[in-house]
């Protein structure tokens, strides 16, 4: 809202503050970096974009926000690609094994996407969530049968 109405000294002084206290938090970081970009300090923010994009790469979670908002714009090749990459990173998360499924099933690649349903059943430690992948895969073979 600073940054509209005219602020950008405020804006930035706000930002830096408020990094200093959640220095974790890299949306704070990257709104920073996009002022300094948007104000024509474009080595202030590419060294800030690289700080962000190398925590960022780091983190299995971004990578399935990157893999869902692919698969909402049925980009659903770029979604898997995405998925892997955070099972690369923690391959105990049952959720990215469903986003998988989920995507080769979009795909028509029926058995890649129950083998993933299996492998996200395994994972699941929740009684709901295996009775929810149980479910799906019960489904997936009675569509198959038809």
């Amino acid at each position: 809202m600073y940054t509209r109405k005219g602020f950008i000294a405020e804006t930035e002084t706000i930002l830096q503050y408020a990094s200093s206290i959640d220095k974790s938090n890299l949306n704070l970081q990257e709104s920073l970096a996009y002022l300094y970009q948007s104000t024509g300090r474009q080595e202030l923010a590419n060294d800030l974009f690289a700080k962000i994009r190398k925590v960022r790469t780091k983190n299995p979670y971004y990578f399935a926000m990157l893999a869902k908002t692919s698969f909402d714009k049925g980009h659903y090749r770029a979604s898997i690609s995405h998925f892997k990459k955070a099972l690369k990173l923690n391959n105990q998360e049952h959720q990215f094994l469903f986003g998988l499924a989920q995507n080769y099933w979009q795909l028509g690649e029926h058995k890649r996407a129950n083998y993933y349903l299996e492998r996200a059943r395994s994972l699941a430690d929740d009684y709901l969530d295996k009775e929810k992948y149980e479910s799906k895969i019960y489904a997936l073979q009675n569509m198959k049968m038809r």
